[in-house]
């Protein structure tokens, strides 16, 4: 995970290198959407609500780069096993996501319709309450109080199509996040997420 954030960061501060006359092409994107995660660790599959910010980068090599982060919410509740040092719990927690996503924007045109097509690659955080996992930091005063958060993060890759009105665009994508995957350590059984989403944007 720390590895992955360093490579973003480094990506960022490279293009950021870019010359002056450049500069002036670039704008920001405020995100609202709906979305839908399936996976068997779910209860139920109740659509969330998301919200991201993002920066659009110039054009180059006719593709466009776009860097956002954001936060995701539903009444879905994961139901899942967390493993720690040989020890098993069972977690239920709501659908809370954190993201962090870089997309390969490229755009092309069917008759007079100028659409783009995303590839999308994100960090996806879900984010539960940990309190009764032991931890060794922890106080051993009696009335002390813990507010400990946990999570799991896995890669999502995605797919998507986007059409703009203006500054308004309408994106559908469909993703796919292989949490088993990326936490083998801390997670028993398969563990897959898949996404689909109706994102609306505004271009400033």
């Amino acid at each position: 995970m720390k590895r992955l954030i360093f490579i973003f960061i480094l990506l960022g501060i490279f293009i950021n290198a870019q010359k002056t006359d450049s500069i002036t092409d670039r704008n920001w994107m405020l995100e609202l959407g709906t979305f839908n995660n399936f996976s068997s660790k779910k209860t139920s599959a109740i659509p969330g609500f998301s919200i991201g910010y993002w920066h659009r980068f110039p054009t180059k090599l006719d593709a466009r780069l776009e860097l956002g982060t954001g936060f995701k919410f539903s009444g879905s509740e994961y139901q899942f096993d967390y493993k720690k040092e040989d020890e098993i719990y069972a977690i239920k927690t709501k659908e809370y996501i954190f993201f962090f996503s870089a997309r390969m924007v490229k755009p092309f045109q069917i008759k007079n319709r100028k659409l783009e097509w995303i590839t999308e690659l994100a960090t996806n955080t879900i984010i539960f309450d940990g309190k009764d996992i032991p931890d060794p930091n922890w106080s051993t005063e009696e009335n002390a109080v813990f507010i400990d958060i946990k999570s799991i993060t896995a890669l999502q890759f995605g797919q998507g199509l986007r059409f703009w009105i203006d500054n308004i665009g309408i994106t559908t994508k469909a993703s796919f996040a292989p949490y088993k995957f990326f936490n083998k350590k801390s997670l028993t059984g398969n563990f897959d997420v898949v996404t689909a989403e109706i994102i609306i944007s505004y271009k400033f």
